[in-house]
Formats: structure tokens, C-alpha cells, sequence
């Protein structure tokens, strides 16, 4: 399908419009007859699935941490949406303040209270906010983003993995288990020189 098509069917069918200033309109410009050289660009999606990874969280701390995703494939590309349906758990509660949760290239560690803190550590998904995470009991909070992202990742000479990476200050009274669950699904077109 044309990109033309594509266009159409979501925004309707362009009209000719002016500018009283310049007298330009949007037939005057070719605006469709570029259009008409595009095919629609090829989308690959990638489905992760995160099952009982524990990590160790420190009381009254920041800490970042990460779980490996997997191996992207050896092509350069341009990430273009994430979904991001994880649960987190933990047995006495969680207290968090304005933690993130995001996808980078470089496995998410060290004193940090959001994932900025190294570019690498969201550089396929940047840092999405978490919400929800109480103190008081037993605690599961769902974490579901969806995110547009324009991220390009050099992957051609393979070996660059993803890893699912959360930072925090978490306020809990005692070192508490961490469990993380869920999948992450990327969406990304593939770069191909011409």
C-alpha cells in the first residue's frame, strides 16, 4: 500500500490549501506526487518475555538494575513504538519516588534514581515513570506503557542486547526481593542503505 493510501485513510483526503502571504498551495508544492514514490516502510516486531527475575533492592537507596532481554538483530534500526506490560512484586511492599522503567543497550546498575543518569541505560526505550508502588504489605503493581519512540540503534555488527532496566529510590524499611514479570514488545523498521 502507498504511503499516499496510508495517509488518506487516516487523516482523509488532502485538499488544496492556501497561504494569503505566499499564495503557496499543497498541489503547487507536489506533496502527493512525493508521497506516491514511497512503498510503506517494513515494521519488525520483537517480543521479549521476562518470567521470576529476582534482584536484591536496598533499603533507603537509589539503585538501578536491569534484566537481559535478549540479543537484537544484526541490522541498524530505528525503533519506532515499545509496549511494556510488566508486573513488579515484592512480599513486604515496595515504596518507590518517581522511578523509571525503560529498554537500553547497557545493563542498568549502580546509585541511580532514574535511568538519565546513563544514556545507555534507555537508549532503545527512554525511562517511563512508574506508578503505583506502596510500602504496606504484600505489593504487585502493573507497569503498562506504551511509548513512541524515534531511537535508532547501531546493531549491524551484532551483539548490541536489550535489557529491561528500572531505577528508583526505594524507601522501604528493610532490603527487600524484587520479582519481575511480564514482556516487552519493540517495534522497529530496519535501516537499509541504499
Amino acid at each position: 500500500m502507498k504511503l499516499k493510501r496510508v495517509r488518506n485513510a487516516v487523516f482523509g483526503t488532502p485538499k488544496a490549501q492556501s497561504d494569503a502571504s505566499t499564495g503557496f498551495t499543497l498541489s503547487n508544492l507536489g506533496a502527493s506526487s512525493i508521497a506516491d514514490r514511497f512503498e510503506t516502510l517494513p515494521v519488525v516486531r520483537l517480543r521479549y518475555t521476562v518470567r521470576d527475575q529476582v534482584n536484591s533492592i536496598a533499603a533507603d537507596a537509589a539503585e538501578g538494575f536491569g534484566i537481559k532481554l535478549g540479543t537484537l538483530p544484526a541490522e541498524d534500526m530505528l525503533i519506532v513504538a515499545a509496549k511494556l506490560r510488566v508486573d513488579l512484586t515484592a512480599p513486604d511492599g515496595l515504596g518507590s519516588t518517581a522511578g523509571e522503567i525503560g529498554v537500553g543497550t547497557v545493563i542498568g546498575t549502580g546509585a541511580v534514581a532514574v535511568l538519565s543518569a546513563t544514556s545507555t541505560f534507555e537508549d532503545i526505550v527512554t525511562g517511563q515513570t512508574m506508578t503505583g508502588l506502596t510500602k504496606a504489605g504484600s505489593d504487585t503493581n502493573s507497569e503498562d506503557h506504551d511509548v513512541i519512540a524515534l531511537n535508532q540503534v547501531d546493531a549491524a555488527a551484532g551483539s548490541v542486547s536489550a535489557f529491561l532496566n528500572i531505577a528508583s529510590t526505594w524507601d522501604q524499611t528493610s532490603a527487600e526481593n524484587l520479582s519481575v514479570t511480564g514482556t516487552v514488545d519493540l517495534f522497529y523498521i530496519p535501516l537499509i542503505e541504499s
